[in-house]
């Protein structure tokens, strides 16, 4: 019954609200199974709905990551080393967005990133917080078992160091 004026596909019909049988998604202890693909999906298609889909079920498990990064956008990147022989933490960020000229990528701006908030939840009380580069120190805030920064701006790179 399809039609120009009267046009139904999998992408446009709704999903039956009232079906509470068959879950897209389900979580069991540490364990969590999607009935979809979702990572090939994401691999293929791109769609921004299909990051936030995996990465809220990643978030729905119990494991405790050391640490989390809010604010720095998708081109963002972030590691984190621990060096015991020194007592802290190095956690380096980087943002750079490249666009493609020919067959090669390159970049060509690299803007300011303002207000970046890390959390980190380790087993160390961290003690001082800098960036590595000026030694500017930062404030560190207490949220339940997390300790948090912000970087109030950076442009590329950004060390910052957790001492414990």
């Amino acid at each position: 019954s399809r039609t120009v004026s009267r046009y139904s596909g999998h992408k446009n019909t709704p999903h039956n609200k009232k079906d509470k049988n068959s879950p897209a998604i389900i979580k069991k202890g540490n364990v969590i199974y999607m009935s979809h693909p979702m990572s090939n999906i994401y691999f293929e298609y791109g769609s921004l709905y299909h990051k936030r889909y995996v990465l809220m079920a990643l978030d729905l498990l119990d494991s405790k990551t050391t640490f989390k990064v809010d604010g720095l956008g998708a081109q963002g990147r972030a590691t984190m080393i621990k060096q015991k022989n020194k007592n802290r933490y190095c956690l380096n960020m980087t943002y750079a967005s490249p666009v493609r000229r020919g067959c090669a990528e390159i970049i060509e701006d690299i803007p300011d990133i303002y207000n970046v908030k890390i959390k980190l939840c380790v087993n160390e009380k961290i003690k001082k917080a800098y960036l590595g580069v000026t030694g500017e120190e930062l404030e560190i805030a207490q949220e339940n078992e997390l300790q948090t920064v912000i970087v109030p701006k950076f442009n590329c790179h950004a060390s910052v160091v957790f001492e414990y």
